[in-house]
């Protein structure tokens, strides 16, 4: 629990009964790399896992047994025992909600006179369904920024961004763009107020990876950034979510 500034855990075993809890070492060397060139590979690591200054506290851990499985999902002592959201931050901005998601059918549409696929005319029609079936949010996946380059500003020219936010306003319908984690992390702040600006609601970042200390203050630090530009934030290709009461932030 609590797990600010320090690696995550992972529990393993010798084929025995015996317990030992395994922490990614700090790492040492990170090229771009991965899916699409938009992971950060790890070439080396150091021989330590943490770096922190004199004071730091340190996480605790929390281990749930249960007999069935569905007991575990239905356990809040995570949440119970996690800090409290600060009482400074305002949270009244944030609206849950559901969202449709291209990913699921890869742009399948039949019956349409369009070319469905990564274009206007298909998310306008997802916008449609959406607003038609009261569901909050659409989200973007990848393919609406430039493939391979890792750069969220680069849209493809198929895509028009500011018209689709006009068109999803309108029918009352927030969009999500996704964001691979490389690309995002080179410029999480202007990244953010660009696009809040623009009138996107938030994102949906994949393809962390991982759980050593680097990354996990990654998820901390855009937590912090895209709440700042009442932006959600949706980590989907991470580690478990552990200290960070996800929830709440988004």
């Amino acid at each position: 629990m609590d797990l600010f500034n320090y690696p995550g855990m992972f529990l393993t075993n010798d084929g025995s009964s015996n317990l030992k809890g395994v922490f990614a070492p700090y790492p040492k060397e990170v090229k771009r790399g991965g899916h699409n060139m938009l992971q950060g590979k790890v070439q080396l690591r150091e021989n330590y896992i943490a770096r922190f200054d004199k004071g730091t506290e340190f996480p605790w851990r929390v281990i749930i047994v249960a007999e069935n499985d569905y007991d575990l999902l239905n356990s809040d002592m995570v949440y119970k025992l996690a800090l409290a959201p600060s009482k400074e931050v305002d949270f009244s901005w944030v609206k849950p909600g559901r969202v449709a998601w291209d990913w699921w059918n890869s742009w399948n549409l039949y019956g349409v006179d369009f070319e469905a696929g990564i274009n206007n005319q298909t998310y306008k029609y997802y916008i449609d369904f959406a607003s038609e079936n009261g569901i909050e949010y659409v989200i973007l996946d990848e393919g609406w920024s430039v493939n391979s380059r890792a750069d969220l500003y680069r849209v493809i020219p198929e895509i028009n961004l500011p018209e689709l936010v006009a068109y999803a306003t309108e029918c009352n319908v927030g969009l999500v763009l996704w964001a691979g984690y490389y690309a995002f992390d080179k410029d999480v702040e202007d990244i953010c107020k660009h696009y809040s600006e623009m009138g996107i609601k938030g994102f949906n970042v994949d393809f962390m990876d991982r759980d050593d200390q680097v990354v996990v203050d990654f998820h901390h630090r855009v937590a912090k950034i895209t709440a700042k530009y009442k932006m959600l934030i949706d980590f989907h290709g991470t580690y478990k979510p552990t200290g960070l009461i996800v929830h709440i932030l988004t």
